[in-house]
C-alpha cells in the first residue's frame, strides 16, 4: 500500500490525485523500515481506519516506492512518516 496524503486531509469525493512523472525517470523503489512490535497494533489501526474512510486503497505491484516509518506520537498513536525526495525529483 502506498500513501501520499496526510491523515486528517478532508476527502473529496471522486477525485484522484494524478502526479505527471518524467518518462525519462528511473522509477525509484525503496524499501520501508519494520514497524517495531511496540507500534504494531496502532500501526494497524490507523491503516484500517484510513482505508475505511477512503483516504488510501490497497493496490496492486508499483514502480515507484518510498521509503516510509513510523514515529510514535505522546497520545499512544503513530505518525507515517515517508520521504518523497526521489519522486519530487522525478515530477515534472
Amino acid at each position: 500500500m502506498s500513501c501520499c496524503l496526510r491523515w486528517r486531509t478532508r476527502k473529496i469525493k471522486g477525485h484522484q490525485v494524478h502526479l505527471d512523472v518524467d518518462p525519462k525517470a528511473i522509477p525509484s523503489h525503496s524499501k520501508s523500515y519494520s514497524i517495531p512490535k511496540l507500534n504494531d497494533l496502532e500501526f494497524r489501526k490507523e491503516l484500517h481506519h484510513v482505508v475505511q474512510i477512503g483516504v488510501l486503497r490497497p493496490c496492486g505491484p508499483i514502480e515507484w516506492a518510498v521509503l516510509t516509518f513510523v514515529i510514535p506520537k505522546k497520545d499512544g498513536r503513530v505518525r507515517w512518516i515517508s520521504d518523497f525526495r526521489e519522486l519530487n525529483k522525478a515530477l515534472k
